[in-house]
């Protein structure tokens, strides 16, 4: 783990109200999306796994666009709630 990635887990695990539960779930989301593309990519790099090379591509090309927009969704819910607060 890089510290960058230390850093966001003792954002949350602080006493600050941000980043929350609407954060944390659209992180997990985009680590979901990350670890589909790292399938995808390992299985496009072997010929030996040919049979799910369209699967593969069909995964790759849903989870690209989503790694942005699960991002975009953890700053927003953030900064909607430290706006209530």
């Amino acid at each position: 783990m890089n510290e960058g990635y230390m850093d966001v887990l003792r954002s949350i695990a602080s006493s600050e109200p941000t980043p929350g539960g609407g954060s944390v779930a659209a992180l997990s989301l985009d680590h979901a999306h990350s670890l589909s593309l790292m399938v995808a990519r390992l299985t496009l790099a072997k010929e030996k796994w040919a049979e799910g090379h369209d699967a593969a591509k069909a995964s790759k090309e849903l989870s690209e666009p989503a790694l942005e927009e699960a991002i975009l969704l953890a700053i927003s819910d953030s900064e909607a709630f430290e706006s209530v607060m």
